[in-house]
């Protein structure tokens, strides 16, 4: 469908968030943090999270250009159209973490914390602890909301893999510090397919079951 782009602004060192006004039906079909949408400029396109609450219109999108249909999205001037598919994706399936009890653990990793956004909204009053892997907190996106989320109570670490002093770490590094016993908790994780796999694996060693470990795909 066609959609417009009403807001864009610079966020992070490298991406930009783009707020894109979408059909009543389609700001409908998102019921569920995590999933995803097709953005597409001239029949070109490519796979983006949705970065705000469901079932709003706008649809936020963080957006970091790496070539091809990133680099022409993010080029857009505010009011120019551009294409957008319904959500897809079953999203993390919040339910089963909201109908239950247990500390939530939330890993994200570079632009993969655009993935987490609205789940952490919609977890606020549970147990949450977020912990985003960086190269060197300079490289964190949402850095002022992170900071919002610190002062509500939130547990977040930030954790640098290239840190400027000192040695580099892994978010399941950290993780598996801070919790060595995961029977009873779950786990939400957002990033590179290298990052996913680690951490799976670090959360199954940990007693993590593995219905309890959740993508968004």
């Amino acid at each position: 469908m066609s959609a417009q782009l009403v807001d864009r602004r610079p966020e992070g060192p490298r991406g930009w968030l783009l707020s894109v006004a979408v059909p009543a039906e389609q700001a409908a079909a998102y019921t569920a943090p995590g999933q995803y949408c097709r953005l597409g400029v001239s029949g070109e396109g490519g796979y983006f999270a949705i970065a705000s609450a469901p079932g709003t219109s706008p649809f936020e999108f963080y957006i970091q250009p790496a070539g091809g249909v990133s680099d022409r999205l993010v080029a857009l001037e505010v009011g120019a159209a551009l294409e957008v598919a319904e959500p897809m994706g079953p999203g993390f399936g919040l339910d089963r973490v909201l109908a239950s009890p247990g500390p939530v653990w939330v890993l994200a990793a570079g632009s993969g914390l655009s993935g987490v956004r609205a789940a952490l909204g919609v977890l606020a009053g549970r147990s949450v602890h977020l912990l985003v892997g960086v190269r060197e907190e300079a490289d964190l996106i949402f850095a002022s909301e992170i900071n919002a989320l610190r002062a509500r109570g939130l547990d977040v670490e930030v954790v640098e893999s290239r840190p400027a002093h000192g040695a580099g770490r892994y978010v399941q590094q950290v993780l598996a510090a801070r919790a060595p016993d995961l029977r009873d908790a779950w786990v939400l994780a957002c990033g590179p397919d290298g990052m996913v796999a680690a951490c799976r694996d670090g959360c199954a060693s940990l007693g993590l079951p593995a219905e309890r470990f959740l993508l968004n795909y």
